[in-house]
């Protein structure tokens, strides 16, 4: 049986859209460029359509055969070619283009006037994310408020759609939600969440939830405008795969030793206070059962050192955000700034995969271990994005004649499945003998998995390691994965635990990142540390030979073995290093040979060699 959309009835699905003038088995194609005018225009223009998007797409087979897609990256054109090859999910559909706005109004209009608009407050941008939940259940389409003549409010009015709900003055000083009982909590912006969270929380997925910018990056004038200055930036092309998830969309800091630079007047503690709560009250609805948290801390626009709005780094805010969430047993899905657009995931996650049963590759021929050479591998990633999976596969894969020349080891989360199915059925089309998958940050998606056990600080809630297993080991049994590539643990030490953990489910290998665990062994099941940060790039791959071997002399000298993480290098990045990295070994330390192996003859020489004894 072929791998269909997976469907999730923890949410509320009674409003439906009305089908008078779809056109059946048809896709509605438009450019991205009709949604450009200037950049505040784009980015309103952008959440209205998208959501719709999200509305259509996500009742498709259900009441109607019609679907919206958006042209917008450099991907799109491929992908959407390819769903349409014969055999595929969307062969024969018609295809018919939307001009520009105006015939987007004349061609939706029966849906547009049905589901009406809902305003958000600029004054109170965490009130767009409020729109977007009710947008995701109630059905009406975010707009932000602003009566000026030319902006898209005034435009969408013109076009005789109503305002159905406005959150316009609803929170902060004079706000009107405060009338009807809701109490402050001293900060308008939690207020907006908090008042969300009792009205529709119960309402929403409790598999799915969204953690997407605000609205901070769409109000003019604001320094958030500057560092969110197109609608990619924004992340508002993936709002339609949240809404068609019918998730909660918040944006909140993890952080609680300084107030965030969006609001920095509220009581300290109280965005996280906020997040928390969200968390468990995710947590409780799904019965503790795994889920995962779409999306990414907006560490280019707040929160962090990037544009001088916060004091810590971006991946130190980023493992603070992954351990919490872990910590409630949600598994990230991340999405992040522009060019990592995940644009049309509400389209591609309807494609239903032509595979009965997915087959990964395994090395035909085995090797001897020989004591006098040193063996390496590479890790590369990190594919933890549907978006980053979307755009390279589309370039690497396809582009790249280097492909298929070496062994490369492909560590594509398996729950990117859910957002992009058709990359998997294209990969494992397309595979040659030397194209390996295994799982990447952390198994079926990014966990620090630290924040599992019941001894974490952060848990609230009972020990977490076995629904991890069970939610890993589903996504590992339906791609035949048994290799984890990287498991980031953030700055935490590996345990007897997490190792029993990952190797009840990936029993070849596991690469880890904790330096106080070089080489270990666990229930016959090998676990080795991960050097960090080398690219075969040009302009990189001199300096990181030079860094692979001494890492073979210094940290891997006991040992015939290392693995190295490169991120989005193409095949021939990884070509071009391992040439510079043996050239640079052999004039360096011409007494020794190395050899680069794919990871399946790594982790079997390494079990070989016996130098993975210690069993934790």
């Amino acid at each position: 049986m072929a791998y269909e959309y997976t469907v999730d009835r923890s949410a509320d699905e009674s409003r439906k859209i009305v089908t008078d003038g779809l056109l059946p088995d048809t896709i509605y194609w438009a450019d991205g460029s009709l949604l450009r005018r200037d950049p505040i225009f784009e980015k309103d223009a952008t959440r209205f359509v998208v959501s719709f998007q999200g509305l259509l797409n996500r009742e498709y087979g259900q009441s109607h055969t019609s679907l919206l897609y958006l042209d917008v990256t450099q991907s799109d054109d491929f992908w959407f070619d390819y769903t349409r090859r014969p055999g595929k999910s969307f062969h024969g559909m018609a295809v018919r283009k939307i001009a520009d706005l105006t015939d987007f109004f004349a061609l939706f209009a029966p849906q547009l006037a049905d589901f009406g608009l809902i305003e958000w407050d600029p004054a109170v941008p965490a009130t767009a994310n409020v729109a977007a939940t009710i947008c995701g259940l109630d059905g009406m389409l975010p707009v932000r408020h602003d009566p000026a003549p030319d902006s898209f409010e005034t435009l969408a009015l013109g076009r005789g759609l109503t305002v159905k709900q406005s959150l316009v003055g609803m929170f902060g000083p004079g706000g009107t939600a405060y009338e009807h009982g809701f109490t402050s909590c001293g900060s308008a912006k939690n207020d907006a969440y908090r008042w969300a969270y009792d009205k529709y929380f119960a309402r929403c997925s409790s598999r799915y939830i969204a953690y997407i910018l605000d609205g901070a990056g769409c109000v003019p004038g604001t320094p958030f405008e500057a560092a969110a200055h197109s609608a990619g930036l924004n992340c508002l092309y993936n709002h339609d795969y949240y809404l068609a998830r019918r998730c909660f969309f918040f944006d909140l800091t993890c952080i609680d030793i300084e107030k965030p630079c969006d609001d920095p007047d509220q009581p300290l503690g109280t965005d996280l206070a906020t997040l928390k709560m969200i968390m468990k009250g995710r947590y409780d609805r799904a019965n503790g059962a795994f889920g995962q948290i779409l999306g990414f801390p907006p560490w280019w626009v707040k929160y962090t050192t990037s544009r001088g709005m916060g004091s810590l780094f971006p991946t130190t805010v980023e493992w603070i955000y992954v351990a919490l969430v872990t910590a409630y047993n949600l598994a990230k899905e991340a999405d992040a700034a522009h060019p990592c657009t995940m644009s049309n995931a509400s389209f591609y996650s309807r494609y239903t995969s032509s595979f009965k049963q997915y087959k990964n590759n395994r090395p035909t021929q085995k090797k001897r271990f020989d004591p006098k050479v040193k063996y390496f591998t590479f890790y590369g990633g990190d594919y933890d994005s549907a978006a980053w999976l979307k755009q390279h596969v589309a370039n690497f894969w396809v582009n790249d004649d280097a492909r298929g020349k070496i062994p490369i080891n492909w560590s594509f989360n398996p729950n990117l499945s859910e957002r992009a199915p058709m990359v998997f059925d294209f990969i494992h089309e397309e595979m040659t003998p030397n194209d390996f998958f295994s799982a990447g940050d952390s198994g079926a998606g990014y966990v620090i998995p630290a924040a599992l056990s019941s001894d974490s600080s952060l848990r609230e809630v009972p020990d977490g390691c076995n629904a991890w297993a069970e939610y890993s080991k589903w996504f590992y049994e339906k791609f035949d994965l048994d290799v984890t590539g990287f498991i980031i643990n953030g700055h935490y030490p590996m345990t007897r635990q997490i190792m029993e953990m990952f190797a009840s489910f990936s029993p070849v290998g596991n690469f880890h990142n904790c330096s106080n665990t070089t080489m270990a062994l666990c229930n016959g099941v090998p676990f080795v540390y991960l050097h960090n940060g080398v690219s075969g790039r040009k302009e990189s791959a001199e300096g990181s030979a030079k860094a692979m071997l001494n890492h073979f002399r210094t940290r891997m000298a006991p040992y015939n073995f290392a693995g190295f993480r490169n991120v989005c290098d193409a095949p021939s990045d990884t070509l071009r290093l391992v040439e510079t990295f043996l050239a640079y070994a052999k004039e360096q330390d011409p007494e020794t040979r190395y050899e680069y192996v794919d990871t399946y003859t790594f982790f079997d020489l390494v079990m070989q060699s016996g130098q993975c004894t210690e069993e934790l």
